[in-house]
């Protein structure tokens, strides 16, 4: 069946991937198929679940019991511009058989997962991948009367698609079944560029097991080359369809290896005696660390400003290993059924509040004076990430989380905003009243539970803004006639205060238009903000604590 759809992809080479995936360490694999391509029977159905049992004992020689395959089948829905415009797409029965075929298969081969799409939204989707004009009025009606989201079972309303095909007369099977290819289609007057005639000719050849040359690879290639130097090392010319399409071979060749170089992909990378991988990370490589000792912690300082103050605190969370990598210096990864990289960041930020002072501990699996990498990892970082100091850490010094205890907020108002309220002395004394009152609380609601919270009690100090909090307020990007309000407020292991309850409290107005930025997050000791990166600092404190306690 592979054939059929010309993926040119062979049964020993998916097993050789296989291998290279359980070897460098992966525990789980996931291979996806189709079910219901033309001249299929249940030989090649059976055949899926067997692929994946295959593909599963080779991660069990390498990865024991560890090892899980994933079987993804959907259903083969013709769509237009492509070799199976013409065909018919199988009846539902026809496809419900095919899966319970595959689920008892499945329930045999242990370690395989099963997963299958459902079949009412792949034949709604032939529906429309093949309908014509007179479908409009259908999804006008079915929007209308709630359809949103179909392709996720728990928003599908069948019963809807259905009255909406029956109130406009339409029968859906013209459009599933097999179509002539000497007719004419609703889409024929898009011209993709493909030559005339090119379609029908793959059509015929899938039906008989032929297989096309890979469009863009040298001949005799199944796959793209993977590494600098074995696409340089091929000298023969790369494969055409002559599909009509204007390629530029030469080009193609070039922006391939292009790429590559770009990905740090310079040789192939092989697999050492014992299933253990040889790793060649891409960038300027940093001193490996010994297996025998811990991997060394680092803590760096960074901003979060531009449009990175848009990155949600889990994009942050994935983005940052890639930074390392780039620069050479691998992340350490825990330990158990899930590993994930060691890391541990500053308390998280709500979406869109700028940051001057943001904090992550990191154990890497490479020695570097980490002062010395902050520009190299600001180039390698999203725009508005900006790395700007970096310690290392010793065995004594506390995680972020245990040093953090208050964090320095700026809320920036346009004075054009404040100007029918009284201006800024107007926001003056609605901070003192607040100062000067023991509660306020203000509502907070999260997915549709609400609760109270008292923006007083987190609040240790606030004033007015001067010279030195405008240029803070400068620096995070934020400009323009504004006044500004600067707060300490304390951070518990409960959690903080949200800057957006900070303006409700002092302008009685959850929707007050502001922003707001962190400009700093520290310690304490003896009543004295101490800096994350002052580890001279931390460590004292922690020794009188350690005293106190022995006290």
């Amino acid at each position: 069946m592979r054939d059929v759809i010309n993926k040119n992809v062979t049964e020993e080479q998916l097993l050789e991937t296989a291998d290279r995936v359980f070897s460098r360490g992966w525990s789980k694999m996931k291979l996806y198929f189709m079910i219901g391509l033309p001249t299929e029977e249940d030989e090649d159905v059976r055949g899926i679940v067997a692929t994946g049992a295959r593909a599963l004992g080779v991660g069990r020689k390498l990865q024991g019991n560890k090892a899980k395959v994933t079987v993804s089948v959907s259903s083969h829905v013709p769509k237009p511009h492509t070799p199976f415009q013409w065909s018919a797409m199988d009846k539902p029965d026809d496809l419900v058989r095919k899966q319970r075929l595959l689920e008892a298969d499945a329930r045999l081969a242990r370690g395989v997962d099963l997963k299958t799409h459902g079949v009412d939204e792949s034949v709604l989707e032939g529906v429309f991948a093949r309908g014509d004009r007179s479908l409009c009025d259908v999804i006008e009606h079915a929007w209308k009367n709630g359809c949103r989201f179909d392709s996720w079972a728990e928003h599908l309303k069948l019963d809807v698609w259905h009255a909406a095909f029956e109130k406009f007369g339409i029968d859906t099977s013209i459009f599933l079944g097999t179509i002539p290819v000497t007719a004419r289609l609703p889409w024929d007057h898009i011209d993709v560029g493909l030559a005339d005639g090119f379609l029908a000719k793959e059509y015929r050849k899938s039906l008989k097991n032929r297989l096309s040359p890979p469009c863009g690879k040298t001949i005799g290639s199944f796959v793209h080359y993977t590494n600098v130097e074995a696409a340089e090392a091929d000298k023969r010319p790369l494969v055409c369809y002559d599909c009509g399409v204007a390629c530029d071979l030469t080009q193609m060749r070039d922006e391939r290896i292009a790429f590559l170089t770009k990905m740090g992909a310079q040789r192939r990378l092989p697999i050492a005696p014992g299933g253990e991988p040889v790793r060649r990370t891409p960038g300027k490589r940093r001193p490996p660390v010994p297996r025998t000792e811990a991997p060394p912690r680092y803590r760096f300082k960074f901003e979060k400003v531009g449009p990175t103050a848009l990155l949600g605190h889990l994009d942050l969370i994935r983005a940052f290993p890639r930074v390392m990598r780039r620069i050479g210096a691998p992340l350490a990864y825990s330990q158990g059924f899930h590993p994930k990289p060691d890391m541990t960041f500053s308390p998280a930020l709500s979406l869109g509040v700028v940051s001057l002072a943001e904090f992550v501990d990191v154990k890497v699996m490479s020695e570097f004076d980490p002062s010395q990498v902050l520009d190299e990892m600001t180039a390698a970082a999203s725009e508005g990430l900006v790395f700007r100091a970096g310690v290392r850490l010793g065995p004594e010094d506390a995680g972020i989380t245990k040093i953090v205890s208050g964090a320095r907020y700026v809320l920036a108002f346009a004075r054009s905003a404040l100007a029918d309220m009284g201006g800024e002395a107007w926001l003056g004394e609605h901070l003192d009243a607040f100062l000067a009152t023991s509660e306020l609380k203000v509502r907070r609601e999260i997915e549709g539970l609400a609760k109270y919270v008292d923006v007083r009690s987190f609040v240790t100090g606030a004033r007015m803004g001067d010279a030195r909090t405008l240029e803070d307020t400068r620096r995070a990007g934020i400009l323009g006639d504004l006044a500004v309000v600067e707060f300490d407020v304390k951070i518990l292991g409960s959690g903080g205060v949200k800057t957006i309850e900070l303006a409700h409290a002092i302008t009685g107005d959850a929707s007050f238009p502001h922003r707001a930025i962190r400009t700093a997050l520290y310690g304490e000791r003896e009543g004295v903000a101490i800096d994350p990166m002052d580890l001279a600092s931390l460590r004292r404190r922690r020794v009188d604590e350690v005293m106190s306690a022995s006290v």
